[in-house]
């Protein structure tokens, strides 16, 4: 269901804004956050990105270009968001220990807690939602796709219309 009030996100901004790169991470090495501290998304990811057995794609420049002409040719997303895309964060604990995942789902509640759900989709096993950050006017930013049961995320950033939003939310109504 598509809210009409606004709602305010910390934006989960890129750790690059230009240049073509891709970060992969697989490794142990785990970033601490100060317990307290309000989380965004930006938070999470660089909290858990580093993690054993979590595996972790930032695409931008030459390389989310080639991903745009994918995206066009899928159809998925309309072609309006594919344009407005700047990067991509893809995070996946889904091979992480369940201790680990646990608190990847709570970091994950309070950083989404003031972002906006636009979009449930369940399937017999999971269930994907879909959320954006700030909205202004006839755009939004950040479109975030979290998939809580395997802990799966993906962030896409840049500044959307929302005619692209309307147009996705039409598609996959019931």
């Amino acid at each position: 269901m598509l809210l009409s009030a606004p709602s305010l996100c910390l934006s989960a901004q890129a750790d690059a804004n230009s240049g073509a790169s891709v970060e992969y991470s697989n490794d142990g090495n785990k970033k601490k956050v100060k317990t307290g501290e309000v989380l965004t998304l930006n938070k999470v990811v660089k909290k858990y990105k580093d993690s054993r057995k979590a595996e972790y794609i930032k695409f931008d420049g030459f390389l989310l270009s080639l991903a745009k002409m994918g995206m066009k040719a899928d159809g998925e997303l309309p072609p309006q968001a594919v344009d407005a895309l700047k990067s991509m964060v893809i995070l996946s604990m889904d091979d992480c220990s369940p201790e680990l995942r646990q608190n990847f789902k709570a970091d994950m509640e309070s950083a989404l807690a003031g972002c906006e759900l636009i979009l449930e989709a369940k399937d017999e096993e999971d269930t994907v939602s879909i959320y954006v950050g700030k909205m202004e006017g006839e755009y939004f930013e950040d479109f975030i796709i979290y998939e809580a049961d395997d802990c799966d995320l993906v962030i896409m950033q840049g500044k959307f219309p929302m005619s692209a939003l309307q147009q996705m939310v039409n598609e996959h109504k019931d």
